[in-house]
């Protein structure tokens, strides 16, 4: 593993992932904890694996069961010992460290663990193929939107949508505005995109939509 895998994992921290604080007895902890649906598994298996890989801990898989509610899969570890080397790596869940915003090859494995956390593909006119990667927030993203810009060789737009969170676990029910970040594969990207963010992609069916435009565009080049 290199240091794309921290790049990616830093991406699934922004999105999925959590290090909260709290206090325990006399002593203050500081937790990692990624809680996901079981289509998430692969993306689950993989920040296990950096875990162990990169950080030395070994971490279990468990299943969470949840009242009237699919169940959930969840790594959980404390990481009081691991502070010095996150600061080294300027890992922090809001802001993203200058090795990765500087280096075009870094950023693309973060964006791919932005786009399996919160990100979904689409792919629009059947005729004349276009695919479409949005990713979700609760807030604008202006420096993710900037280095898309900059590293894929596209503009990136801004949509606001009224989302509900009824369908999370543990969620109770509201509505909200979210905010969808877009941008389009094309010919100034499609090999940027293929070489630099889609090997990192782990969720199967995302992968897969990707791997679907590639080949209609392939076909359409051929007639």
């Amino acid at each position: 593993m290199g240091k794309e895998d921290i790049a990616y994992f830093v991406g699934v921290l922004h999105t999925d992932g959590c290090i909260f604080t709290y206090s325990f007895g006399n002593k203050t902890r500081h937790r990692y904890i990624l809680d996901v649906g079981k289509k998430s598994i692969p993306m689950l298996k993989k920040t296990r694996d950096i875990f162990y890989e990169r950080f030395g801990r070994t971490l279990k898989i468990r299943k969470k069961l949840h009242k009237n509610e699919n169940p959930t899969f969840l790594i959980e570890v404390d990481v009081a010992n691991l502070r010095d080397v996150f600061a080294r790596l300027k890992i922090d869940k809001k802001k993203l460290a200058p090795w990765i915003k500087n280096n075009r090859r870094f950023f693309c494995a973060y964006l791919a663990g932005v786009i399996d956390g919160d990100g979904d593909i689409s792919i629009k006119r059947p005729q004349y193929p276009q695919c479409q990667v949005r990713i979700t927030a609760g807030e604008e993203l202006p420096v993710l939107m900037r280095l898309i810009c900059q590293y894929l060789r596209c503009s990136c737009g801004l949509q606001t949508a009224l989302v509900s969170t009824h369908s999370l676990p543990r969620a109770k029910a509201k509505f909200g505005v979210a905010y969808r970040h877009c941008f389009y594969l094309s010919k100034k990207n499609m090999k940027i995109m293929k070489k630099f963010v889609l090997p990192h992609i782990q969720i199967r069916h995302k992968k897969q939509k990707l791997l679907d435009f590639y080949k209609i565009r392939e076909k359409c080049s051929i007639h």
